[in-house]
C-alpha cells in the first residue's frame, strides 16, 4: 500500500514500435484473479480509507486526502514478455479522480503508472526512487481524452502488453498509447486508486505470459543393444500359464 501525494510534472511523451493487440494475441495464462475470495491482497482500514471485498470485487475507498493507494500482490511477480488485463469501475466520487494498474521493478525503485478516470480521460506516469529515498515523478503521457473509455460507473477493462522494452496500454482492447521502458523483469503488479474521495472496485485480474515455452532437451538414443520386429521367427519368447492366474 502507498499512500503518497503523487507529482505530475509535464513532459514529452515516449513513442514505441506498437505491440500485438490484447484482443487477438494475449499469451499463456500464468494468472487468474476474479476477487472471489482473498488471494493475498491486502485489506484493511486506516485514515486514509479503507480496502476490502464484497461481492466479487476488490475495492478501494478513500477519504478526501489527495493521496494514492496502491495494492501489490506477490504472486503477480517476476514477469518479462507479458500481458495482463482487470475490469475496473468508479463506484462513487469525483470523475476525475484516477485509478489503474501499476507496473513495479528495479527492487522496488521503479513504478510505471497507466490510470484512467470516469470522465474519459488516461494518463501514464512513471515514478523513480533515487538517492536519500527522494521519489522522482516523471509524465510520460500526459493526461488526454479517449473515446474508448466508458464513463460514470460504467466497468472498463484495462490492459498492458509488454515486448522487450515495447509497451502499450488498452481500454477495452483498443491501444491509448505505446512507449518504451526499462527491459527489466516486472517484480510486482500493483492496482492502484487516487484520493479526494475515490471509490473504485477492481475485478478478474488476468497475467498472460507471451514468452515462448523453454524447449525440452533431445533425449540420446545410446547404443542399441537388442531389436525384434516381431517377423514371425522365434527369438527366445516364451509363454507361462502362471502369468495369467487371477
Amino acid at each position: 500500500r502507498v499512500p503518497r501525494q503523487p507529482k505530475m510534472p509535464n513532459a514529452r511523451p515516449v513513442i514505441a514500435p506498437l505491440v500485438s493487440a490484447l484482443a487477438t494475441d494475449k499469451g499463456r495464462l500464468l494468472y487468474d484473479d476474479d476477487f472471489s475470495s482473498d488471494l493475498g491482497w491486502w485489506v484493511g482500514q486506516a485514515t486514509w480509507g479503507r480496502v476490502y471485498f464484497q461481492d466479487g470485487k476488490y475495492h478501494v475507498e478513500l477519504v478526501d486526502t489527495g493521496m494514492i493507494f496502491g495494492a501489490g500482490n506477490r504472486a503477480a511477480k517476476n514477469l518479462a514478455d507479458f500481458s495482463l488485463e482487470v475490469e475496473v469501475a468508479r463506484v462513487s466520487g469525483p470523475l476525475d479522480e484516477m485509478y489503474g494498474l501499476v507496473l513495479e521493478w528495479g527492487g522496488g525503485r521503479v513504478r510505471l503508472f497507466f490510470e484512467i478516470a470516469a470522465n474519459g480521460y488516461y494518463t501514464i506516469w512513471r515514478e523513480t526512487k533515487g538517492e536519500g529515498d527522494r521519489w522522482t515523478t516523471d509524465n510520460l503521457v500526459d493526461r488526454n481524452p479517449s473515446p474508448f473509455i466508458r464513463q460514470g460507473t460504467a466497468s472498463n477493462r484495462l490492459g498492458i502488453a509488454r515486448t522487450g522494452s515495447a509497451l502499450a496500454v488498452y481500454a477495452n482492447d483498443q491501444m491509448l498509447s505505446a512507449l518504451t521502458i526499462s527491459p527489466d523483469v516486472i517484480e510486482t503488479v500493483w492496482l492502484a486508486a487516487g484520493g479526494r474521495g475515490a471509490h473504485v472496485a477492481f475485478d478478474w485480474l488476468r497475467i498472460y505470459s507471451r514468452s515462448p515455452l523453454p524447449q525440452a532437451p533431445a533425449i540420446p538414443q545410446g547404443m542399441l543393444v537388442c531389436e525384434d520386429d516381431f517377423d514371425g521367427c522365434n527369438r527366445g519368447w516364451g509363454f507361462s500359464a502362471d502369468a495369467w492366474r487371477a
